[in-house]
């Protein structure tokens, strides 16, 4: 269920503006399900895919996005809140894949119909001059690094945004970041 307090919630919100209303073929890797449904009532025609099953879902197949192979060209949308942070990291039960952020993001790109859009959630993002693996548990992007990862795959960015839960706004400034996980980077990509 959406929680409205929760982080999540903004990053939804963020997906389902970005990408619009439907009708058109969305694959949705490993966000929350409130979303799933919500664009479902917005008119797409959803796919959902996880490492995990999930309940309530129509359409669902399991897979890890940094292994599996999605079907080139077939969908007109793509969103992920907060999974390239762990893609192929192994936390969820998935493989450990090297480079599993790129493989990801790749992939991504590659099931895209041309001229489609994704929607990506990179989780936590901080000043630091480099990004940062924390354990199994995750990576920490900066702006710079999730950037090139999308550059290397072949997407124009459109859009670029942080989510400051500290002030609880949704801000374009990047000079001012700092703590580690209290800002979560968006993106909406075209391929």
């Amino acid at each position: 269920m959406r929680d409205v307090n929760h982080w999540y919630a903004y990053q939804a919100d963020y997906a389902l503006e970005s990408l619009g209303r439907g009708p058109g073929s969305l694959l949705i890797i490993g966000s929350p399900i409130f979303e799933a449904v919500e664009f479902e009532n917005n008119g797409w025609d959803v796919t959902y895919m996880d490492v995990r099953q999930p309940p309530l879902v129509k359409h669902y197949f399991h897979g890890d996005a940094s292994t599996t192979e999605l079907p080139a060209e077939t969908y007109d949308a793509v969103s992920s809140t907060c999974v390239i942070c762990h893609a192929g990291m192994g936390r969820y039960g998935d493989s450990s894949v090297q480079d599993g952020d790129l493989k990801m993001i790749q992939n991504i790109y590659r099931t895209l119909k041309k001229g489609g859009k994704a929607a990506m959630t990179f989780g936590p993002v901080s000043g630091q001059d480099f990004q940062v693996r924390w354990g199994n548990m995750q990576r920490i992007f900066t702006v710079p690094s999730a950037k090139r990862l999308c550059y290397q795959a072949g997407f124009r960015i459109e859009d670029v945004k942080i989510r400051d839960l500290k002030s609880n706004c949704w801000v374009t400034e990047f000079s001012e970041l700092g703590a580690l996980d209290r800002h979560y980077l968006s993106m909406t990509l075209r391929k």
